[in-house]
């Protein structure tokens, strides 16, 4: 169950400004508060944790200085540090693990603007800016984490134990795992900084508005995982795996350089044609300062952009508009952390039977031993994970998409205005993380290395210099292995098509709001983030590491129908101004796919023992995952979430006491109607173990319950 403990927030702060030098030199200074803390919890094992203590200070300062009439310098600073702790965190169902920990983040912004008039028709403007950021957690207890799949099967105080069948059991504990130990692995170091320096022109010649910039944007990022021993242990029906994680300092850096062009050309009087280019260029770096991605090729990173605006009267009431272009991505700096640091990782399984006994398990007291020196039970071990294992860095290219909208707007006499939107979005590439296997699911390089790629159907690459390169044009220099053609992996898609209509009114009293969109979103690649299971390791997630976890259909973020409703209304009230507003919004739910460890899937291939060689009728792991394949690979597989409707109410009453002081008290109520409609279900046939999932179907995420926010402002 994933859950958010119910807390305590307390909210204040400050602002100020004015003239330092009259009509030359002005300032704006504010501070703000947050302090927040949990209500402690107690989980099912009946234990307590502390409270969760989260405070926030954020400091931010501007000034303006005007050197002449048309040159302006501006300058913003903004300083926020947020420490978390919390002594006791225990599981949020069954278990007595502790994961306790403090984390301390400090973010530091600030930026340097000129602007210059140069003539009435000319503007130029140059920004240079950093964000610096930097996060320390440590654990309370760095001891392994322990997954106990066998405790509930084998404990006769649970109703899951020998001789209980309790039909309640699901509601009552949505879990199958009892969790003890420590934090396992965590995060120590998270540390960033982004410089970025930027010119933009800007040139009104006749019926053109021309616009042309350049930026030059440097990024570092360094990570370090776990101090000490980072073991997380699972045990399951038939062995101790023991996963061994460590990220023991990387650092990537990413140099971006991109320009644009654009013109928008007044062809007559209220039709416009816009048209332009974005160039970009990107190198990403690793830890040793080696180039591990470059991204230059002029026309793969040539994006243009055109849009067409047509105002049918020329009076502003009826806009009929169109627009298409192509956006690359930018490489992200966990990817570049991951295929260029110092990531390592082993696993070792550690049969109960079947052979040497290296493992033994105390299901009364839960207490486990395993031999580590038992060199045949070891599973994998990636030394360096991307870094060491071959990837194509031949060929690789940016991941891309194109974008078309097509709109009409029209406000009417009586002041409302309408809208009428539809986007369509496609994916032309993408970056992932595979293990390159055939037909039969066999590893061409026979260890099950993972590449770095662009996945495409029937394309060829070859092994040479332990390395996968694209097609080397069918030589066989020294150095060659193989070759191997994707007959496995799908062509990517991801699709997004959407339909907005909307409606609009406002007026000295009220305002009125209203929109419904009917979107779908379908194909087999989620995104650079993976909404299934949570991973947000873009580019690099599992759903393509294998080819049975790739499935088709209806994907996690599809909802079709999203309905938002927002008004308010203000009166003249003793001698003040009562406002009160709201807001309602209806969206459908998201697609439900069963997961499992591919069994259900064998079982509706009559006659089938393996699936591209990754799975078998007795449940094996398709990979190493367990519940990562979607039933007969198709996504939406399930149903759907149940529809959440919120309300959620604003009132606030604003006193001015003099020319000079105004005293505005307000409540906010989040979720009035106290809806506690069920999000999200545990759609796992079988657990991460390959066991069976007892809290299959069962809900596990819910709307948060009504809450308050009471303020008060203070003007002068």
């Amino acid at each position: 169950m994933i859950y958010s403990p119910p807390s305590n927030r307390y909210d204040f702060g400050f602002t100020a400004g004015g003239a330092i030098l009259p009509d030359k030199l002005f300032y704006f200074v504010g501070f703000d508060q947050i302090d927040q803390q949990s209500i402690p919890t107690t989980n099912k094992s009946g234990l307590t944790d502390s409270a969760r203590d989260n405070k926030n200070s954020n400091f931010y300062a501007k000034f303006n200085y005007f050197i002449t009439q048309g040159q302006q310098l501006t300058g913003t600073v903004q300083y926020s540090k947020n420490p978390i702790s919390q002594d006791v965190l225990y599981p949020a169902t069954l278990g007595n693990r502790n994961f306790g920990f403090s984390q301390d983040n400090n973010v530091t912004n600030w930026s340097l603007n000129y602007d210059w008039t140069i003539t009435p028709a000319v503007l130029l403007s140059v920004k240079y800016g950093a964000s610096v950021s930097d996060s320390h957690v440590n654990p309370v207890s760095p001891n392994p984490s322990i997954s106990d799949y066998l405790w509930f099967n084998t404990n006769p105080a649970y109703p899951m134990g020998p001789g209980h069948t309790d039909p309640t059991y699901g509601a009552a504990y949505p879990t199958n795992i009892y969790y003890r130990g420590g934090s396992g692995d965590w995060n120590n170091t998270n540390d960033s900084n982004n410089q970025q320096f930027r010119v933009d022109l800007s040139w009104f010649l006749g019926n053109h508005a021309l616009k042309f910039g350049y930026s030059h944007n440097e990024a570092t990022s360094e990570t370090v995982d776990y101090l000490n021993a980072d073991d997380r242990v699972t045990i399951s029906p038939t062995r101790i795996t023991v996963t061994q994680y460590a990220n023991l300092g990387s650092l990537a850096k990413l140099t971006y350089d991109a320009a644009y062009a654009q013109d928008q050309w007044e062809i007559i009087p209220g039709l416009r044609f816009s048209y332009g280019f974005r160039e970009e260029y990107q190198t990403v770096k690793g830890t040793d300062g080696q180039t591990i991605f470059k991204f230059q090729d002029f026309w793969d990173q040539f994006q243009p952009r055109l849009g067409l605006t047509w105002d049918l009267n020329n009076d502003g009431r009826t806009k009929l508009s169109a627009n298409f272009a192509i956006y690359n991505e930018r490489f992200p700096m966990q990817a570049a952390l991951r295929t260029g640091g110092n990531e390592t990782y082993k696993q070792y399984r550690f049969p109960f039977s079947g052979g040497p006994t290296v493992a033994t398990y105390d299901p009364a007291t839960g207490n486990y031993t395993h031999d580590p020196n038992f060199a045949p039970y070891l599973a994998a071990d990636y030394s360096g994970y991307f870094r060491d294992d071959p990837q194509p860095l031949g060929g690789l290219k940016v991941p891309k998409r194109d974008e078309f909208i097509l709109g009409a707007d029209h406000t009417f006499a009586s002041g409302w205005t309408a809208g009428l939107h539809g986007k369509y979005r496609k994916l032309l590439r993408m970056i992932e993380d595979t293990v390159p296997t055939d037909a039969n699911g066999n590893a061409i390089d026979g260890i099950g290395a993972s590449i770095l790629w662009n996945p495409e159907y029937g394309k060829t690459y070859q092994w040479y210099n332990n390395k996968y390169y694209a097609s080397l044009g069918g030589t066989n220099p020294a150095g060659y292995l193989n070759t191997w053609t994707n007959t496995v992996f799908p062509d990517p898609k991801n699709i997004y098509e959407s339909l907005d209509f909307t409606l609009d009114k406002k007026t000295d009293r009220y305002t009125l709001s209203a929109s419904l969109t009917w979107s779908h979103v379908y194909g087999n690649y989620e995104g650079v983030g993976q909404t299934s299971n949570g991973q947000s390791d873009a580019n690099i997630t599992s759903t393509w590491d294998y080819a049975p976890y790739v499935g088709n259909g209806p994907l996690p973020t599809d909802h079709t129908w999203n309905a938002k409703l927002y008004g308010s209304y203000t009166w003249d009230l003793w001698g003040g101004v009562f406002s009160a507003g709201g807001s309602a919004s209806v969206l459908t739910g998201a697609p439900r796919t069963i997961f499992d460890d591919g069994t259900l899937t064998l079982a509706a291939h009559p006659g089938a023992t393996t699936i591209n060689g990754l799975g078998t009728a007795n449940g094996l792991d398709w990979g190493g995952y367990g519940n990562a394949t979607p039933l007969n690979f198709q996504y939406g597989n399930n149903g759907r979430e149940n529809t959440q409707t919120i309300v959620n109410l604003h009132f606030d009453y604003a006193y001015r006491f003099n020319k000079k002081v105004k005293l505005t008290p307000s409540i906010d109520i989040f979720n009035a109607a106290n809806t506690r409609t069920p999000t999200v279900h545990d759609d796992y046939a079988t657990t991460a173990a390959d066991a069976v999932n007892p809290a299959f179907g069962y809900a596990s995420q819910w709307l948060a319950g009504r809450s308050y926010r009471w303020g008060v402002k203070v003007t002068f």
